[in-house]
């Protein structure tokens, strides 16, 4: 492998990797912002279409340790091949679904292969590029679950031979990045692309189109971002950084609620795209940061467990707005999603992005800068 590495350009190898990465999220895009036509069609209330998210999500996260050990055994590249495959198929599969049960095995079966893309990809993609190119390559990239995840931690800490070492965990950085202050803030903008949609058509009217070209706006701010990421990490470093725009990130979710249903679309459209620039800063921040001080040996599992946690907050972003919605027309005495109940639901992500700005002071000041290429100390440069 590593000879082919030598004679094969990183950038096509970067840009299918990333085409990839497009179309999973493209097909979480569209399955979010159709969610109420599709639930129209298929003659369910809107909220119990989010079943096909969260099943989706729980598959992947379930399917996703098994990533590395498969690329191990099989080669990465006949994985990665399968997993594509396996994922446009089944997109096909749900397509065709003809009511809710079809719609979620479906999405099930799409979460048995969609897991092996992303991280399988960021493995290939570490075989064509240098160390300090892992920046921006990065971003490239419930009791049964608690139950699941508890057996799984179980196994892991103490089989002779786990299929996935738990030591970064251990590491103050990788786990404040991960778990901590990290998990907060995905719960928060990984609920938004679910919340988003419901806003725009089910709170303020708009039909699938207008909601569709809206969201595009954020998506383009996500994306738009990314060329800058690395020089302003490089900059500034990644504590400055995280804290500055965790409070943006925070305070443009909370203006997704407070402000877009009531201004007019020109400051949606201001308001989407500085939403999705903060978002994508935030997340590629927090999992640069993750391997701040992971040391070579270990950023294999290091890399699969941020995607299984990634994967989990995924899951439980969706459950838990969902939770705030079901919980808001409790308290109301209702049984449709109004503007209240989601103008609720986005407050509270708002709430989880500034309890995760706030956890980020304990990130060291100096934390990422080798990897962000910035100027070391002296006398940290004299003792290495």
């Amino acid at each position: 492998m590593s000879s082919t590495a030598g004679t094969i350009s990183a950038r096509p190898v970067a840009f299918i990797v990333a085409g990839v990465v497009f179309m999973q999220l493209l097909d979480g895009a569209i399955i979010a912002t159709s969610l109420p036509v599709m639930a129209r069609d298929l003659g369910v209330p809107t909220l119990s279409m989010s079943i096909g998210i969260t099943t989706y999500l729980l598959a992947a996260a379930i399917f996703m340790p098994m990533s590395s050990w498969l690329s191990d055994q099989y080669g990465a590249r006949q994985v990665f091949l399968a997993a594509i495959v396996g994922f446009t198929a089944v997109s096909l599969f749900c397509a065709l679904a003809q009511d809710l049960s079809q719609f979620v095995l479906a999405r099930i079966l799409q979460g048995t292969g969609g897991p092996f893309m992303v991280p399988v990809g960021r493995a290939i993609l570490e075989l064509f590029v240098q160390q300090e190119d892992l920046v921006w390559l990065a971003v490239i990239m419930a009791a049964i679950g608690v139950i699941g995840c508890i057996a799984a931690a179980r196994h892991l800490r103490t089989a002779s031979s786990p299929l996935l070492s738990l030591a970064s965990f251990g590491v103050p950085t990788f786990s404040l990045s991960t778990i901590a202050a990290g998990s907060y803030m995905r719960l928060a903008v990984d609920a938004m692309p679910f919340l988003i949609p419901l806003l725009l058509q089910v709170g303020m009217g708009y039909d699938p189109l207008q909601a569709g070209s809206l969201m595009l706006v954020y998506f383009i701010g996500n994306m738009a971002m990314k060329s800058v990421t690395t020089p302003t990490l490089r900059l500034f470093g990644f504590r400055s950084v995280l804290l500055l725009n965790g409070c943006i990130c925070a305070a443009t979710i909370a203006a997704c609620g407070v402000i877009v249903p009531y201004a007019p679309v020109w400051v949606t459209v201001i308001v989407l795209g500085l939403s999705g620039l903060s978002r994508s800063m935030q997340c590629t921040g927090l999992s640069s940061a993750a391997f701040a001080d992971i040391d070579s040996a270990n950023k294999g599992s290091a890399s699969t467990l941020i995607s299984i946690v990634q994967q989990m907050n995924l899951v439980l972003a969706v459950a838990v707005a969902t939770l705030m919605l079901k919980l808001s027309q409790g308290l109301r005495g209702g049984f449709d999603t109004t503007l209240i109940d989601l103008q609720l639901a986005i407050g509270v992500m708002a709430l989880l992005g500034a309890v995760s700005t706030v956890l980020m002071l304990r990130l060291p000041s100096r934390a990422g800068d080798e990897i962000a290429g910035r100027a070391i100390p002296k006398q940290q440069g004299a003792q290495s």
